[in-house]
């Protein structure tokens, strides 16, 4: 799991679009960064008109936000990696999920550091080599609604579920 920190002249605004084209090429330098790698920017199309924009806009979008990165990758518990992660930063590699919900770090924590966890990745069988299986965002999402609709003892939450299409979460 990887993070960068974005600098402010990047060339997305706080809520993930891309800046307008004379806003990026105003500075000499970028204008001439860009216009040198347009060849590799393209990967082969013969035109692409935001060529500089950068190719995971998700990602992008979620850069101004709070949230949690996760490893893709586990054999046990102990492989599971769950890191804070501010906004104006962002996850290269990895998942993530958006913290704006109601469930803090340590409950995330409490919910996905677990051999329960690693035992319901394991029986999905996407299987890697060395012993590892690999997971993704709806995988984690099924998880954490099971056990907070079934294994939690708390009535911290009832009634509270997550989804891939509620906007503040995945």
């Amino acid at each position: 799991m990887q993070k960068c920190q974005l600098q402010d002249d990047v060339q997305y605004d706080k809520k993930g679009k891309l800046l307008p084209r004379e806003t990026i090429f105003s500075e000499p330098a970028v204008k001439e960064h860009f216009e040198n790698h347009k060849n590799d920017l393209l990967k082969g199309k013969t035109d692409y008109p935001t060529y500089y924009e950068f190719g995971r806009t998700q990602a992008i979008a979620d850069v101004w936000k709070d949230k949690f990165a996760i490893n893709i990758l586990l054999r046990t518990e102990n492989d599971i990696k769950l890191e804070e992660v501010g906004a104006g930063k962002g996850v290269y590699s990895g998942l993530y999920i958006v913290s704006n919900y109601n469930i803090s770090l340590d409950d995330i924590k409490h919910i996905i550091i677990t051999k329960d966890f690693a035992k319901y990745i394991s029986l999905l069988k996407k299987y890697k080599s060395g012993g590892y299986y690999t997971f993704n965002t709806k995988d984690i999402q099924q998880y954490i609604n099971y056990y907070l609709t079934h294994k939690s003892n708390t009535k911290k939450y009832d009634q509270q579920s997550v989804s891939s299409n509620y906007p503040t979460l995945f």
